[in-house]
């Protein structure tokens, strides 16, 4: 994927992404860098911070991929052996930010559709992605912060929103694992199964013999429950 992104890259873009490297932080927007504005919680600053990682990943390797060029080295030598790690995240902020886009259009079919039942399902959904997307600014923010893409303030209202959202999505938690529709006979960890049960007594994990029963049980139950329905 990133060799696709880096053939469209723009070189005045990569002009302005070496020269915001170079300036003092504070001048960095001017050559459209800098941390990205606004506040973790509202869609329009998530979507932004991803787009922005995607264009400082995409015209960063652009760069280091050309000036290795110029010095000579084989760009094979460059690409797998010195720059794979950039290749690999350039990938990733395409993906997520592909996935958050998608989501937040999903979520805007449901608003708009005539069935009640679809656009009910709209504020869980819309929780659901502003978590999905914080969760995976919390996962990068060491490297988002020394992009300059954004501060250490910024990322406090990450980790607190994310734990707001947390709290509020935990009671359908069941609810929105159900709606994968994994079939039970998939489910092969035993907390899995009767996870109030699991949790009920000290079972060191599933090292003993009771834990490992419960789930013993419950498979035979629904081997049996499959066999039937299959007969």
């Amino acid at each position: 994927m990133a060799k696709e992104l880096l053939t469209n890259v723009s070189k005045d873009a990569v002009k302005k992404h070496v020269i915001a490297q170079k300036v003092p932080s504070f001048l960095r927007s001017l050559f459209g860098g800098g941390a990205v504005a606004g506040s973790p919680a509202d869609e329009s600053w998530q979507l932004a911070l991803f787009k922005a990682r995607e264009a400082y990943c995409t015209n960063d390797l652009a760069f280091r991929l050309h000036s290795a060029k110029s010095g000579g080295e084989p760009l094979f030598e460059t690409w797998m052996l010195k720059e794979s790690d950039r290749v690999q995240r350039l990938a990733l902020a395409y993906g997520e930010r592909v996935v958050l886009e998608q989501f937040s259009s999903r979520i805007g079919q449901l608003a708009s559709s005539d069935c009640a039942e679809e656009r009910a399902l709209v504020p869980t959904l819309t929780e659901l992605r502003s978590l999905y997307a914080l969760s995976r600014v919390q996962a990068d923010a060491a490297q988002l912060m020394s992009d300059g893409l954004m501060n250490v303030s910024t990322y406090q209202q990450v980790d607190a929103n994310i734990s707001t959202l947390c709290a509020s999505l935990g009671d359908k938690a069941i609810d929105l694992a159900d709606g994968f529709g994994i079939p039970e006979h998939m489910h092969h960890a035993p907390i899995a199964k009767d996870w109030a049960g699991y949790n009920s007594f000290e079972n060191n994990g599933e090292l003993t013999e009771t834990a490992r029963g419960i789930f013993r049980e419950q498979s035979a139950e629904e081997y049996d429950d499959v066999k039937e329905a299959v007969a």
